[in-house]
């Protein structure tokens, strides 16, 4: 949301709570990094005028729909390698079955999809983030989706044997138990 706040240009944050939390912090208990910029302030404002105007939220609700269908059909399909569709709004995450995926990682699957065209974040080794962008010009946006999950179709389709059969010396995604670019451990 701090992204959404400050339009992409400026930090700021926000607190968010109902009234009874609210009410129950003192003066002098919270703090703020980015609090008391007034630049901020006119920034965030806009930004909220911007997404009411725009009914952000609505036409973000009706692109999920879209998005979720589609990647539920995928997943039908490719129900072997796909383990669960899951997210809110526009965020949304592909979890792929370790077993299956053997020596492919979420990491090789968005390297695939990025060079088909669509931009997606590994999360560990199993989980592709799906957010696409909420564009203030909607002509073209159910084309753009067709072409990504083209994409993902493709690379699910095309692109995974050949993933699997250039990855046959490394260790199964299932039994990794740290982060094959940063060594962290992923189970701790």
């Amino acid at each position: 949301m701090v992204e959404a706040l400050g339009g992409g240009v400026i930090p700021v944050s926000a607190v968010l709570a109902d009234k009874d939390v609210m009410l129950h912090i003192k003066l002098g208990q919270h703090g703020s990094t980015f609090g008391g910029n007034p630049l901020a302030s006119v920034v965030a404002t806009a930004s909220l005028d911007v997404i009411e105007q725009e009914k952000l939220v609505k036409r973000s609700a009706s692109l999920r729909e879209e998005l979720r269908i589609q990647l539920n059909e995928i997943k039908k399909q490719f129900s072997n390698y796909i383990k669960e569709v899951r997210g809110r709004g526009l965020f949304n995450a592909v979890e792929f079955n370790s077993e299956s995926l053997s020596l492919v990682s979420a990491y090789d699957i968005c390297l695939s999809l990025k060079e088909r065209g669509v931009l997606a974040k590994p999360t560990h080794n199993t989980i592709v983030r799906l957010t696409p962008p909420l564009k203030k010009k909607q002509l073209n946006r159910s084309d753009e989706l067709r072409e990504g999950f083209k994409a993902l179709h493709d690379v699910l389709e095309i692109d995974l044997s050949n993933l699997q059969n250039t990855n046959s010396g490394k260790t199964p995604v299932s039994h990794l138990t740290e982060c094959d670019r940063c060594g962290r451990n992923l189970y701790a």
